[in-house]
């Protein structure tokens, strides 16, 4: 028998068997995963660490919002002197709206009510009640009656006009003065027939104003 190389002997003698090896494999392969996962257990650590120290900084932002402002003494009733005067002013402004929407032009309703032919008609009565206001009168005929009461409308200044009553009527003729002795009998004078009317004229109704709100 040929003896073997005492050097070949000493390798075969130290060689790892197949147990070790898988070990080895095995420890290997733990110690790859170990530095694989460090650096991302480092990333998570820091990310919560940030994470934590935002939310700390977000509570006391949320803190100081959540906080009564202190207005000092001074500043607070210049403030309230202020909205004072806002409201008087808004109050104010809404009810001059008010009186102006209520206001009557009466001097230009007098003139339109006037605005006819003394010589053809006249008004004897003017009467007023809230918003409407009643004028009595005569004219020299019916036709001059409806011409006034169109004319009125013509204007656009009131709601309505309407002819509550219109006839026929004679004015009365002045008592004549006593003649002296002897003297001629004198004619009596003729009664004069004219068309009595009366007119209903509503005035256009206030316009309301809504209220103002507080101050803003």
């Amino acid at each position: 028998m040929t003896e073997r190389d005492p050097v070949e002997l000493d390798e075969i003698t130290t060689a790892p068997s197949g147990g070790n090896l898988r070990r080895l494999m095995v420890w290997l392969l733990l110690a790859s995963l170990l530095a694989l996962l460090l650096p991302l257990y480092l990333v998570a650590s820091t990310i919560q660490d940030e994470n934590a120290a935002l939310q700390a900084d977000l509570e006391s932002i949320q803190a100081t919002l959540d906080a009564p402002v202190v207005i000092p003494p001074a500043e607070q009733a210049l403030r309230d002197e202020v909205l004072r005067l806002r409201t008087q002013s808004q109050a104010l402004e809404a009810l001059g709206e008010q009186l102006q929407a209520r206001h009557v032009d009466w001097p230009e309703i007098m003139i339109l009510f006037g605005n006819y032919d003394p010589t053809l008609i006249n008004l004897t009565a003017i009467t007023q009640e809230q918003h409407r206001v009643v004028l009595s009168g005569h004219a020299q005929s019916e036709a001059l009656v409806m011409s006034y009461s169109q004319m009125l409308r013509d204007t656009g200044r009131f709601t309505t006009v309407l002819i509550q009553a219109i006839s026929q009527r004679d004015l009365p003729t002045p008592t004549p003065l006593p003649l002296p002795r002897g003297a001629p009998t004198a004619i009596p004078p003729t009664p004069v027939r004219v068309a009595a009317f009366t007119l209903a004229v509503e005035l256009p109704a206030p316009t309301p104003v809504a209220g103002r709100g507080g101050a803003q």
